[in-house]
């Protein structure tokens, strides 16, 4: 019952990140390479972002992208806990 409503959800989330993060690099002529090693890290974090780094032949992309993936988790994890908090405050 909730399945395809999650479904749906995570895909517009992976959809909308995808356009503004490659739409972005794009018009600041960043290399798609560094666009969709930097789109991996954020979205499965530093182990897909090394795979991704790898997979690519930038080797030298790999530390960075297991840097910013592990930087995104510590970050988004004390983030989504204050981002809750507030919508607490304001349904309440």
């Amino acid at each position: 019952e909730i399945g395809p409503a999650i479904f749906y959800f995570a895909l517009g989330t992976v959809l909308i990140h995808g356009v503004i993060i490659f739409g972005i690099g794009m018009m600041l002529k960043i290399d798609t390479k560094i666009i969709a090693i930097a789109s991996q890290a954020n979205i499965g974090g530093a182990s897909s972002a090394m795979a991704i780094a790898g997979a690519r032949g930038t080797p030298h992309l790999i530390l960075p992208g297991i840097a910013v993936g592990l930087l995104g988790t510590a970050l988004g994890n004390y983030v989504g806990l204050l981002v809750a908090q507030l919508m607490k405050l304001v349904i309440t």
